[in-house]
């Protein structure tokens, strides 16, 4: 991970963390989106990275865009001996006074919301009846409170042809099942 001081605009510090990915949530150490930031990508950072960008316990303000989503911990949350408490926050949303959180944040996660298809069971893929728009099923972005007596199957697409979900294999996922098959 590099780490690289710039000075915004303001005169202010912005910290640029360069990892191999798309930097995608902005932290801020004031309210209302002022004062030092730093740009994140997708990944998982505990306590000992945000030490080192210095940002532990400096969060007051974030940005984050449409199809992610950053869940913020007070404390490490790879600590199992204690209880760390947790909010999630889904994209797009910007928070300007650190959603209850301000100043608590020591470790967090950005992470790609996963769209997909909720359909009737395991067993039947048809498109399950709280997913249509205008008599269509629809492509959600994420499980809906309308999936809960559905099943929700991530990265999967609806066909409109067969109203059914369909979702293709990862490479993994078709290597692990070939493999299965020779057996």
């Amino acid at each position: 991970m590099d780490i690289y001081d710039t000075k915004n605009l303001e005169g202010n510090h912005i910290y640029l963390i360069e990892q191999v990915g798309i930097n995608v949530v902005t932290f801020y150490d004031r309210a209302n989106y002022l004062g030092k930031s730093v740009v994140m990508n997708l990944g998982e950072y505990d306590c000992p990275k945000t030490k080192q960008i210095g940002f532990d316990k400096q969060m007051q303000s974030m940005k984050v865009p449409a199809g992610f989503k950053v869940t913020l911990y007070q404390g490490c949350y790879k600590d199992t001996s204690t209880t760390v408490a947790s909010k999630t926050f889904e994209g797009p949303i910007n928070v300007s006074d650190g959603g209850g959180y301000g100043g608590k944040v020591s470790s967090f996660k950005v992470e790609e919301m996963v769209g997909g298809c909720c359909q009737i069971s395991t067993t039947d893929n048809t498109c399950f009846y709280a997913d249509y728009l205008n008599g269509n099923c629809i492509e959600l972005p994420k499980k809906t409170i309308g999936c809960t007596r559905g099943v929700w199957v991530e990265r999967a697409t609806y066909d409109a042809t067969t109203n059914k979900c369909i979702r293709e294999l990862t490479a993994a996922e078709a290597e692990k099942l070939a493999k299965e098959i020779e057996k």
